[in-house]
């Protein structure tokens, strides 16, 4: 992963393969407060992370444009799909 940084070749297919690994390891938000100076963050103390936000996080990079998951920026160029008012 961090060579694809260094190269600038890191697309959201890596981040969503990052999340999952993450993900592994256990809640996000408990993952958040072992983080060396973040655990004693009064702002964090009671931060929640629901697994369903998320999931929704993961399907949006991964949704019907696969332009959005190999191209990052191209997504200024690609217009948001039509919820139906939503």
């Amino acid at each position: 992963m961090a060579e694809k940084m260094r190269e600038n070749t890191f697309d959201f297919n890596d981040f969503i393969d990052q999340m999952d690994q993450v993900q592994k390891m256990g809640p996000l938000d408990q993952i958040i407060k072992m983080i060396p100076g973040l655990g004693n963050n009064p702002a964090l103390k009671n931060i929640q992370i629901p697994e369903k936000q998320i999931a929704h996080i993961k399907a949006n990079l991964a949704g019907p444009f696969q332009l959005r998951s190999t191209c990052p920026p191209c997504l200024r160029y690609v217009k948001p799909v039509d919820q139906g008012g939503k």
